[in-house]
């Protein structure tokens, strides 16, 4: 999915938790970001991630370092999203 053209209104899907359906709860999201929003929340994600990759390499506790990174493969996914 191509969520925006340069210089167009884009559009960018989010689904928060389970697929619809699947799980009672879920939360569908719909934002409408023009390119520079868009570009803006890149950064924002491309920042917090690496910010993420030191955290991770700083921390003993096995099972925080596991869903730490639980969260960075879910922000790398985000991130390939908004492409």
């Amino acid at each position: 999915m191509i969520p925006w053209r340069s210089g167009r209104r884009g559009t960018v899907s989010v689904w928060m938790g389970a697929l619809q359906g699947l799980s009672p709860g879920v939360q569908f999201m719909h934002l409408e970001l023009d390119s520079a929003d868009l570009e803006l929340l890149r950064r924002v994600l491309e920042r917090h991630l690496g910010n993420l990759r030191m955290e991770i390499s700083n921390t003993e506790n096995f099972d925080w370092r596991r869903s730490l990174h639980a969260d960075e493969d879910r922000l790398k996914a985000l991130l390939a999203k908004l492409l």
